[in-house]
C-alpha cells in the first residue's frame, strides 16, 4: 500500500519482475499507473477528469460512470508466487436502474508480463435485470509529459478505422486515431492527436 487506499491519494501496488502497477480503490479501483520495467516505459498515468473526461487508465467501469465511485477492496492472495486483490461496488446498472454488485479480481503472478482480470456482475436487486455494461483502457505511453508526435503503438486491426467519442450533446464526428496499413507497419496518425493518450 502505498498511502489509505480509501483515500483520494492512496494506492494498491502489485509489482513483479516485470510490471509494477497502482490501483485506486477511491477512484473506481482503476489501474492508475502502469510501469513495464523490460521497455522502462510508463503505459498509464492518472489525470483528471476534466483534462480526459472519458477517464484515465485502466479498467474503467462504465456502468452509471462506476469508474468515478469508491470501491471496497480486500487482499485475496499474497504468496511468493501471487498477489490478487478483488475490488467491489454497487451500481445501478441497465434502464431499470436495478442494483448490481460489481466485483473485479486483479492477479498478478511471479514470472508473468501480463494481469489477469476476472469480472463478476450479480443481480442483488428485486427484479430482472437488463444490464449494459462496458469497461474501457485508456492508454498514454510515456506518461503525462509525452508529445503526441513520439507516440507509437504497435498493435491495430487492418484497415479499419477507430473513432474518438466525443461529448454528448455534440453530433457524431469521425475522429479517425490510427489505421495500420499492412502487418508490418507501424500505427499511421491519420491526423495530429490533441492529447498524448488514446482509448482501446
Amino acid at each position: 500500500k502505498v498511502g489509505d487506499p480509501s483515500t483520494d491519494e492512496g494506492r494498491l501496488v502489485l509489482e513483479n519482475a516485470f510490471i509494477r502497477m497502482e490501483v485506486a480503490p477511491f477512484h473506481g479501483g482503476r489501474v492508475t499507473r502502469f510501469y513495464l520495467k523490460p521497455a522502462k516505459k510508463e503505459l498509464v498515468h492518472f489525470v483528471s477528469d476534466t483534462t480526459a473526461p472519458q477517464g484515465s487508465g485502466l479498467l474503467l467501469d462504465f456502468g452509471k460512470h462506476s469508474w468515478k465511485k469508491r470501491y471496497e477492496w480486500e487482499l485475496v492472495e499474497q504468496s511468493e508466487n501471487r498477489v490478487a486483490i478483488r475490488l467491489s461496488t454497487t451500481a445501478e446498472i441497465g434502464p431499470q436502474r436495478n442494483e448490481v454488485l460489481l466485483r473485479k479480481t486483479i492477479d498478478l503472478q511471479r514470472g508473468r508480463n501480463s494481469i489477469l482480470v476476472r469480472y463478476e456482475l450479480t443481480n442483488v436487486g428485486k427484479k430482472l435485470a437488463l444490464v449494459s455494461f462496458r469497461l474501457t483502457n485508456t492508454l498514454s505511453p510515456g506518461g503525462p509529459q509525452a508529445a503526441c508526435r513520439e507516440l507509437a503503438f504497435p498493435f491495430g486491426y487492418l484497415s479499419v478505422h477507430r473513432t474518438a467519442n466525443v461529448p454528448p450533446g455534440k453530433s457524431r464526428q469521425q475522429s479517425p486515431v490510427y489505421e495500420l496499413k499492412s502487418e508490418k507497419a507501424v500505427n499511421h496518425w491519420l491526423m495530429e492527436p490533441t492529447r498524448p493518450w488514446v482509448g482501446v
